[in-house]
């Protein structure tokens, strides 16, 4: 998981008071993770179904904000974590420019759909 969608040592600190106390169950992930994971769908604007790799399945995410929403836990979370949902918000919008400004290589193909160069352009066109 890349650094800034993570919660800082002293963010956590913060956070981690008013969090439920977790019951005896099954194996789940840790609450620092669903909470990085709930700031940075606030930061970035995407849906919990469309999180980048290294969070929580969407199914384990949803059922967590049902249940912390019920109790408030939720609209704590976003009061207290608002410095690090801005922080993650930064450098989210930092990332996302600096991949825009990747040099454009016409030259080399990209990694996904990379057809032969014998295979015409456009098949149903004649001629082509």
């Amino acid at each position: 998981m890349a650094r800034y969608l993570e919660l800082t040592d002293n963010e956590w600190l913060v956070i981690q008071p008013i969090l439920p106390v977790p019951k005896r169950g099954p194996k789940r992930p840790h609450d620092r993770t669903v909470c990085a994971a709930f700031l940075f769908a606030r930061a970035a604007g995407v849906s919990l179904e469309s999180m980048p790799i290294g969070f929580p399945d969407a199914r384990f995410l949803r059922t967590t904000w049902a249940r912390w929403s019920r109790d408030g836990t939720l609209q704590k979370l976003f009061e207290i974590g608002d410095p690090a949902r801005a922080r993650m918000e930064r450098q989210y919008d930092d990332h996302i420019i600096a991949l825009s400004m990747r040099p454009y290589r016409p030259d080399r193909p990209n990694r996904i759909g990379h057809r032969s160069r014998s295979m015409p352009r456009w098949p149903w066109v004649s001629g082509a």
